[in-house]
């Protein structure tokens, strides 16, 4: 799968940014046909980049979301080159719920959500920086049916539809 491209979104006009499995971030710029690439260097231990790109949201402030297959999110400001990490953190319960990413997307009011591969749904509020969780739960049938969430789309009415291994499901914020 090296160089599998998972993810193409396009911010600002001109530039595409592709997520792959096996090579990282790249940055497509359409007007020079130049490809700049954010893989991991292994000389450079402090190089920020991921291998393994799972999700990819460019959101309305032009700023990257990066999901991965096991290191979490991460926020990357592309005109600075400054990455914010979120991780899976088992004492704090406000912190991403699994840092496993397999979806992420924004809605009319700047709330990031984000499906995980195991532990269903989270809602991230830029502003305070803090993670909702939605879980399944079996005895609650109004709960997601599946905590594997494996595609996410926002509808032009505002609703969050929530395709799952359990099934499809919806969810009005």
């Amino acid at each position: 799968f090296r160089n599998a491209v998972v993810a193409v979104d396009e911010y600002p006009t001109g530039v595409l940014w592709i997520a792959t499995h096996g090579g990282g971030l790249v940055k497509f710029d359409l007007e020079t046909e130049t490809f700049t690439s954010y893989a991991p260097d292994p000389a450079d231990p402090e190089f920020w980049g991921h291998e393994w790109i799972t999700a990819l949201l460019v959101d309305s402030s032009g700023m990257l979301w990066l999901g991965t297959n096991s290191e979490g999110l991460d926020r990357f400001d592309p005109a600075t080159g400054q990455t914010t990490s979120y991780r899976h953190n088992p004492d704090r319960p406000d912190s991403l719920g699994h840092d496993w990413i397999t979806e992420i997307a924004q809605d009319r009011s700047g709330v990031i959500w984000i499906g995980t591969g195991g532990r269903g749904l989270d809602r991230f509020d830029p502003e305070t920086e803090r993670f909702v969780h939605y879980r399944h739960d079996p005895a609650d049938p109004t709960t997601v049916s599946d905590d594997r969430v494996t595609a996410l789309w926002l509808d032009d009415d505002g609703t969050l539809w929530l395709g799952t291994n359990g099934g499809l499901d919806r969810l009005n914020p």
